[in-house]
């Protein structure tokens, strides 16, 4: 069998008898196989992985309304089987490379890093957040 038999058995793809599926799907559990998800974005560009803006850890997660938004994101990433990355912001000095993730969540609508971040390629949803933050 090819590794490329094996990857398409793993992804649900591919043409092959569903016992050669199984097969490979059973030989993985077997051996605790898990896949690599920086493997998976190379081929399809994605990173499985969501941003989360944050201005400043001391200040943003006291809030109780932050910590119940991030853990909102935490469970809904996690039903997707997505990783959350928590994006620090520097206003003072500029991101010299794109987040690693395949869109931002920004729940500090009014923080300077917002206008930086709407002109990645990627999602950008803003969420108005309480005044305390």
């Amino acid at each position: 069998m090819s590794v490329a038999t094996a990857s398409q058995a793993l992804a649900g793809v591919g043409r092959m008898t569903e016992a050669t599926r199984q097969r490979v799907q059973q030989a993985a559990e077997d051996l605790g196989y898990l896949a690599n998800a920086l493997a998976r974005g190379l081929r399809t560009g994605r990173t499985q992985a969501l941003g989360v803006h944050h201005r400043s850890a001391a200040r943003s997660l006291a809030p109780s309304c932050f910590r119940d938004f991030l853990a909102g994101a935490i469970e809904a990433a996690h039903r997707h089987d997505h990783d959350i990355i928590v994006l620090p912001s520097d206003t003072n000095r500029p991101r010299t490379t794109a987040p690693h993730v395949d869109g931002v969540v920004d729940p500090i609508a009014d923080d300077l890093r917002v206008r930086e971040l709407m002109e990645l390629p990627v999602p950008v949803p803003v969420v108005r957040a309480a005044s305390a933050l």
